[in-house]
């Protein structure tokens, strides 16, 4: 719902709370199964001076139909999602746009509670809005030196979308990234290009798609002027050629081809140590002030 919650029209406070715990945890502290499962994301972001808007479309059910899970999570009948120093602009359930009753943000505990969702599936669509450039923290979203890059790990996704952010909720992702083509010529993230094109004003976009579940604090987006070193790794065993591309920053350009050798040599070592072929079609690394 637009903007008629005071808590979600507002922007984020500079209050410097402490990353909380995540949802449905037992009372003792000890691990209880998030009730929820996040089968599929898309997430939509658009980069703009000044403010990010991200648009965050989730898949969910339940993570354990018909099954007994324990106290916690038998009393956890909501949906509690982490985000931190964020601006909640919408909220749409089925494509239905949530009325403010129906949710509540507490931004100093870093949490947005669903009082009541559907107990099969159902798609929940949240758009918010973040400022890469103020954050000094380098968790989440950020900007330095000219380049957005996402540092999401242990618990940094939470700054850049409402999500259940801890490591067991496992999801496939699609992710779409969209700037300005002058700014922002390289725009990339997790998994295979899918699609990219030329948008009216100035703006272009690339799409990813990842075929692997993952936690969301292995996501990655990184967006600006960077050059491009390409190469390839042949995979021992089969013979499979894999596209390298080592994306830098200007001031970096020196340092792109001990990054490529450093890609060929971890791909290389999975393969001999674990008997693990890279399974993607191509390796994209970034070395810049602001991720590598």
């Amino acid at each position: 719902m637009q903007g008629e919650d005071s808590q979600s029209a507002r922007p984020p406070d500079a209050d410097s709370d402490s990353d909380s715990e995540s949802s449905c945890s037992s009372d003792d502290g000890t691990y209880a199964p998030f009730p929820f499962a996040v089968e599929r994301v898309h997430l939509d972001i658009s980069f703009n001076p000044g403010t990010t808007v991200v648009t965050n479309t989730m898949h969910i059910s339940p993570a354990h139909p018909g099954q007994q899970l324990g106290s916690a999570a038998e009393s956890c009948k909501q949906l509690v999602l982490d985000g931190k120093k964020l601006q909640l602009l919408e909220i749409h359930l089925d494509g239905k746009p949530l009325p403010p009753q129906a949710y509540t943000y507490n931004q100093r505990a870093s949490k947005l509670t669903l009082h009541s969702v559907p107990s099969s599936s159902f798609e929940l669509c949240i758009k918010s809005a973040t400022h890469p450039e103020a954050n000094t923290g380098l968790q989440g979203l950020f900007m330095r030196a000219g380049i957005y890059a996402a540092a999401c790990e242990a618990m940094g996704f939470r700054r850049i979308s409402f999500w259940p952010d801890r490591p067991d909720v496992l999801s496939r992702w699609t992710v779409r990234l969209e700037g300005d083509v002058a700014a922002l010529p390289v725009l990339l993230s997790n998994g295979n290009m899918t699609a990219a094109g030329q948008l009216p004003g100035d703006r272009h976009y690339a799409a990813w798609e990842d075929p692997w579940p993952k936690p969301c604090y292995l996501f990655s987006a990184v967006a600006g002027k960077l050059s491009v070193h390409e190469g390839s790794h042949t995979i021992a065993s089969s013979g499979k050629q894999v596209a390298v591309r080592i994306y830098t920053a200007p001031m970096y350009e020196g340092k792109r081809d001990f990054v490529l050798l450093s890609a060929r040599a971890a791909m290389a070592w999975d393969e001999a140590m674990w008997g693990r072929e890279y399974d993607l079609v191509r390796r994209s690394s970034s070395s810049s002030s602001s991720s590598s």
